[in-house]
């Protein structure tokens, strides 16, 4: 489900937004940009919005600015500058480069310097604003995920009503479709049989087992069923996306079922029209959490 949320926060340190941003997924695909300095908190965070959502693509973005001057400590790993140093040295004389680093070159390599906050407190505090931030953001998006459901929760009932009605139709269809199947197969048997002469007590035997290979009845109450638990889960408070998911597949299975079995034009129109609000449900289940 589509929705956007930002949340702020601030402590004596430094000042926190956050941006969320979804969009329709069938699965919780979860991007999470930030600076790289507070990642060691990312997991927590990571963990709160599983917690919060189910499905979705969901974007975070933590945009952190400092405030006043920063308490830290630089520290620099001698031992790992020592080692570029010696390489630098080792590739100068083998392959005549030009030899030594200069120490801004030195200070740029990967793991030379590492910055730490003076306080041995300002991570916990960091991280607890961080959190506030993402909260007040994922309370936002839930809003307004929460108003586009309630309109997306209409559609899906109209649309459900409209299947509900094609399946009556199909349900009241199939005793005459039964009654018709079985006098085409007796008149089509007795025109192949000719002169031959057929055992009347085998005929109507066989005409009636080819009659209830075609018949639909165990499909269309398994369609019921599957209709009435999707109207049912309309109501429901949790996440039902991927139950709805599941059912429309269901649906549009039985649908196919009928359509393979019946040959009668008017059942097929029927099953037409119960495909294309099938579809328009398997649509509309992807914006459902």
């Amino acid at each position: 489900m589509t929705g956007f949320g930002e949340g702020r926060a601030e402590n004596e340190r430094l000042e926190v937004v956050a941006v969320l941003r979804t969009v329709n997924h069938r699965f919780l695909d979860l991007s999470v940009r930030m600076p790289e300095e507070f990642r060691m908190h990312e997991p927590e965070l990571v963990q709160r919005l599983r917690d919060a959502l189910d499905r979705g693509r969901v974007e975070l973005r933590l945009t952190v600015t400092p405030r006043g001057e920063r308490a830290v400590r630089v520290h620099i790993d001698e031992e790992v500058a020592a080692r570029y140093v010696e390489v630098s040295n080792r590739l100068a004389e083998r392959d005549g480069v030009a030899q030594g680093l200069a120490s801004g070159d030195l200070l740029r390599l990967p793991e030379v310097v590492s910055v730490e906050p003076a306080d041995a407190a300002t991570p916990s505090r960091d991280k607890e604003a961080l959190g506030r931030a993402l909260d007040e953001a994922l309370e936002n998006l839930l809003a307004v995920r929460s108003r586009e459901g309630a309109d997306l929760a209409g559609v899906l009932q109209r649309t459900v009503g409209d299947l509900t009605k094609v399946v009556s139709r199909l349900a009241q269809l199939r005793s005459g479709l039964q009654q018709t199947l079985y006098e085409r197969t007796r008149d089509r048997l007795e025109d192949l049989a000719g002169e031959v002469g057929v055992d009347e007590s085998r005929l109507a035997q066989e005409v009636a087992l080819l009659v209830d290979r075609a018949d639909v009845q165990e499909e269309i109450d398994r369609l019921n069923a599957h209709v009435e638990r999707f109207a049912a889960l309309l109501d429901a408070e949790d996440a039902v996306g991927k139950r709805l998911d599941f059912l429309a597949q269901e649906i549009l299975r039985e649908l196919n079922t009928i359509g393979s079995k019946c040959r009668d034009s008017k059942a097929t129109q029927l099953v037409l029209d119960g495909k294309v609000l099938c579809e328009q449900l398997r649509e509309q289940v992807q914006n459902v959490e």
